[in-house]
Formats: structure tokens, C-alpha cells, sequence
């Protein structure tokens, strides 16, 4: 086996949640090609996974030296280190990822943490981008910070899950790597250009990261997520959560039966969460008449169906004039769908 088949199989193992499996599998992969800085950074995560925090510094630090630009194993290093409670080097190493990427919320974060357990570290304005150990003397005058994913997407969902999808043709499986966590999603898409699209995303809502499973297409790369609870999305993206709760849920080392509780001026507690997510079921309870009932089925069925059948329905709405909806693209394709009115109307084209 290549070294690259022992990295595929690694990566299949951690998908499992097989760690040891897979750590196996990528120090295999080392022993082939020692020169690859993916192999030591996936191994990184996997040490981390099994509690071997020196083990995961010391393959970050060997991630670092064969890909210096890679802020992801500075976030590991960082994380590692902190673990080690080694909060200087923490520290440093939180300064390197946000040198490399001035936008990072986590970094800022992190480097607060490691602030508050060094003795007497001083109270300091929010950090800067600026050189560090570790990351090349460069003139930050001509970087530009790293912002919004560059690569247009968009997302629906159904009862049962979330699938978000990202515009960019011409991709290959080997150009996609995709991490499902418990709460969040760390998407990198090897480009044409020199930068690669890296997206870590806080979710809305809990997912099921077995059951998460993503296609390359021609067009787009399409990412489906099994939702963890039967509720509705009003966005993608978490808001207003609190700074210590948007931790890597695959890496976070708070107590997970911890209850976060948002601050309020009043002695009785409120479970706000528990009151919107039962405002949120009443919604989804009540019962549609008339057009609206109408409109939620064909957003239903719109929602769970595939591409040829979403032309269907596009073509043959458009094109009758709305008298007309079609899910057989077979049939639809093949010539301009004709206005069909209903029994006993005229149908007349509106003119201005």
C-alpha cells in the first residue's frame, strides 16, 4: 500500500470515530512519505482524541515545520498545549494562527484563555496580526485578512435534515475535505489558485456527525446533515452564542453536562432554549388550510427531490404560467410546456 491509501484509510477509521485505527493507519502513512504535513496534522487531532497531548503538539509542531501557512495545525498546536498547560506556548501558538488569519474569532478567544492562567499576564487590547515564532517575517501591509468563503453557497432543509450546498465545478473527491462535528463543520476545498477555501462553521443546532455524508458533483459539492433534533432551522449559522460555547465540539475539554446560562438581571431562572424550541413546535404543529397547505407540500416535495425533478418544476411552472406543475423531468425536457388553465377559465397574456 501507498502512503496515500494508509491516509484514505485513516481518515475512513476517524470518520468512525476508530482513533486508534486511525492513528495507526496514518503513522503508516509517515512511515511511506514523511515529507506529507496532512498526515501529521490528521494524527495531531487523532493524540488529541485519545488524551496524548504531548503526542498531538509534537506531530503539530511537525505539521508546522513542512507547512508553516497551514493556521489549522497552529490551532492544534495551540489546543495541545493549553491541555499541557503550557499556556505560554498556547499562547504563542493562538498569536501564530492569528497572524496568519486576522479575522479569527477563535484565536482571539483562545488567546484570552491563555491570558487569564498566566500569572500576571497583563490586561491588553484586542491581539493584532503580527510576527511570531513560527510563522514567516512577512510584511502584513500586503496581506489581506481572510474573510467570507469566497466560493458561493446555498442550503435547505427537510424534517430530518440539513443539506447545504457549495457552487464550484470541476472538483475532485481528493480536493474535499470535510470534518462533521457536533455543532460544527470544518470544510476545505483545494482550489486552482493558490489559496485554498477553508470555511469552520458554527451551527445553528446539534448534528449527527456519523450519519453526515457529503457528494462531489460536476457542479457543486453537495453536504447532507442528519439533524440531531426534530426542529426547525431559522439559519445555518449559530448567533449570539456565548464565547466559551463556540469551542470545536470535537476538541472542547469543558464538561459537556455543563449548562450555559445567558446573564439576566432577574432571581428566576428562565430555560429560554426550552421555551423557543416549543414556540418553534406549535409553529410547526399548526395546521395549514387552503393555498398555504397548497404551498407547503410543493416546498416539501421541492425540498426532497433531485435536480431533474426541481427542472421539472421550474420549466413547467415557468412556462404555463403557473398552470402547470411537473415533476417528470422526461417529459417536461423535451418541448415548452403549454398553458393549461383550469376547466371553465380563459387564460389571457397580461399586457402593459
Amino acid at each position: 500500500m501507498a502512503g496515500t491509501d494508509y491516509f484514505s484509510a485513516g481518515n475512513d477509521a476517524f470518520v468512525d470515530e476508530e482513533y486508534d485505527k486511525a492513528k495507526e493507519n496514518y503513522s503508516q502513512a509517515i512511515k511511506l512519505e514523511p515529507d506529507k504535513s496532512a498526515y501529521y496534522f490528521k494524527r495531531s487531532i487523532c493524540n488529541f482524541k485519545l488524551q496524548d497531548y504531548s503526542g498531538s503538539a509534537l506531530d503539530a509542531e511537525s505539521s508546522i515545520k513542512l507547512d508553516s501557512k497551514n493556521p489549522k495545525a497552529y490551532l492544534r498546536l495551540g489546543l495541545a498545549k493549553f491541555q499541557l498547560k503550557e499556556y505560554v506556548a498556547a499562547k504563542e501558538a493562538f498569536q501564530n494562527l492569528l497572524a496568519l488569519d486576522a479575522t479569527s474569532k477563535e484565536a482571539q478567544e483562545w488567546i484570552a484563555k491563555c491570558k487569564a492562567e498566566i500569572p500576571d499576564e497583563p490586561s491588553l487590547a484586542p491581539e493584532v496580526a503580527k510576527p511570531v515564532l513560527g510563522v514567516p517575517d512577512v510584511d502584513r501591509t500586503e496581506q489581506k485578512p481572510v474573510g467570507k468563503p469566497t466560493i458561493k453557497h446555498d442550503w435547505y432543509q427537510t424534517e430530518t435534515h440539513v443539506v447545504l450546498t457549495l457552487m464550484t465545478k470541476n472538483r475532485k473527491k481528493d480536493d474535499v475535505e470535510i470534518e462533521f462535528g457536533k455543532q460544527n463543520l470544518s470544510i476545505t476545498v483545494k482550489l486552482s489558485s493558490d489559496n485554498d477555501f477553508n470555511w469552520e462553521l458554527d451551527l445553528a443546532h446539534l448534528i449527527e456527525p456519523k450519519s453526515c455524508i457529503f457528494r462531489v458533483l460536476l457542479t457543486k459539492i453537495e453536504i447532507k446533515m442528519q439533524k440531531a433534533e426534530g426542529r426547525r432551522w431559522t439559519s445555518l449559522e449559530c448567533r449570539d452564542e456565548p464565547v466559551y460555547a463556540k469551542l470545536d465540539n470535537q476538541d472542547k475539554s469543558v464538561d459537556d453536562s455543563a449548562t450555559l446560562h445567558y446573564p439576566s438581571s432577574s432571581k428566576k431562572y428562565h430555560d429560554w432554549d426550552k421555551l423557543a424550541a416549543n414556540v418553534e413546535k406549535e409553529d410547526s404543529e399548526e395546521k395549514k388550510e387552503g393555498d398555504a397547505a397548497l404551498n407547503e407540500l410543493f416546498q416539501k416535495i421541492y425540498a426532497n427531490a433531485d435536480d431533474d425533478t426541481r427542472r421539472a418544476m421550474n420549466k413547467s411552472y415557468q412556462e404555463s404560467g403557473g398552470t402547470v406543475l411537473s415533476t417528470n423531468w422526461k417529459d417536461i425536457g423535451k418541448e415548452k410546456v403549454q398553458v393549461k388553465p383550469p376547466d371553465g377559465m380563459e387564460y389571457k397574456k397580461y399586457e402593459i
